[in-house]
C-alpha cells in the first residue's frame, strides 16, 4: 500500500510496521557475504587512497612554499638583465641559437604556450630570432626546439612551474617606467 503524506500528515514511530515493510528492513539489515580477500582488498584500497591524499596535501604545501620562495628571489634579483623597457607598443626579440634545430618556436604565458603560435625564422649561423609584441608585466617563456622546450640560456631570470618545465622570465616594463 502506497501512501502519499501531505502536510497534515504526519509519521508515527510508535505504529506497527506492515509485514511487507518489516520483511524489507529485515533483508537489508542481513551482512551479504564476502571473501576475506575481497574485503582485504577493499580495505587496502581505501588505505592507499588515503596515503595518496595525504602526500598530494603536502606536496601542495611543499609547492606552495617553493612558489613563493621562487616569487620572492625573482623579485630581490639584483640583476637587471632581463628586464625589457617598452617606449612604445613595440615588439620584444627573442634569440636562440641552436644550429643541428630543424623547427623553434617561441612559448610562453603571453601565447598559451602555444608551439605553433609563434615559429621562430632561422638567420646565420643557425641562430632562430622572432620579434614578439609582449604586454608589460612579468612573463615566463621558453623556445620549443624539435619539440622540447629549453629555457634561454642569456636570461638572467628563469622559474621552475614545480612540475618540472623550465622556463625563462623576461619583465617587460611599459612606457616611461625603469
Amino acid at each position: 500500500m502506497i501512501h502519499d503524506m501531505t502536510s497534515d500528515d504526519h509519521f508515527d514511530d510508535d505504529a506497527p510496521l506492515t509485514p511487507e515493510l518489516a520483511s524489507a528492513i529485515e533483508c537489508l539489515r542481513v551482512e551479504e557475504p564476502v571473501s576475506d580477500a575481497w574485503r582485504r582488498s577493499l580495505i587496502e584500497g581505501v588505505e592507499a587512497a588515503r596515503r595518496k591524499q595525504r602526500v598530494q596535501k603536502r606536496l601542495i604545501g611543499v609547492a606552495g612554499l617553493a612558489a613563493a620562495a621562487a616569487v620572492c628571489a625573482v623579485v630581490a634579483h639584483p640583476s637587471n638583465r632581463g628586464v625589457v623597457s617598452v617606449r612604445s607598443p613595440s615588439a620584444v626579440h627573442f634569440e636562440l641559437t641552436a644550429p643541428q634545430a630543424r623547427r623553434v618556436s617561441l612559448v610562453g604565458d603571453f601565447d598559451g604556450w602555444n608551439p605553433s603560435a609563434l615559429p621562430m625564422r632561422r638567420g646565420a649561423n643557425g641562430a632562430w630570432m622572432i620579434d614578439v609584441r609582449v604586454p608589460p608585466g612579468r612573463h615566463a617563456f621558453a623556445f620549443s626546439v624539435d619539440g622540447r622546450l629549453t629555457i634561454d640560456p642569456t636570461a638572467a631570470l628563469s622559474a621552475d612551474d614545480n612540475f618540472g618545465v623550465p622556463s625563462s622570465v623576461v619583465v617587460v616594463n611599459g612606457a616611461g617606467e625603469e
